[in-house]
């Protein structure tokens, strides 16, 4: 599952932790906060977004929104 998508892990509405092979190229994540977070899109990443951020949206290496994100306990 993290070889080829985005992998969600998320408790309990507390921090959100997101983590990938990054074949899908993943190069920034914005969140509503207004905060983004630069990727190496070709490099595995593993990201922990606080609780506080919002909504974080994953944009791949052609700004292209990443939608292939698996929900994990």
């Amino acid at each position: 599952m993290i070889a080829d998508s985005v992998a969600k892990f998320s408790l309990d509405g507390h921090d959100t932790a997101l983590v990938s092979m990054n074949r899908l190229q993943v190069a920034r994540i914005e969140m509503d906060n207004g905060q983004t977070i630069t990727i190496d899109s070709s490099k595995p990443f593993a990201v922990v977004i606080p609780r506080d951020s919002g909504q974080a949206t994953l944009y791949d290496s052609n700004d292209q929104p990443v939608e292939q994100i698996a929900e994990l306990m």
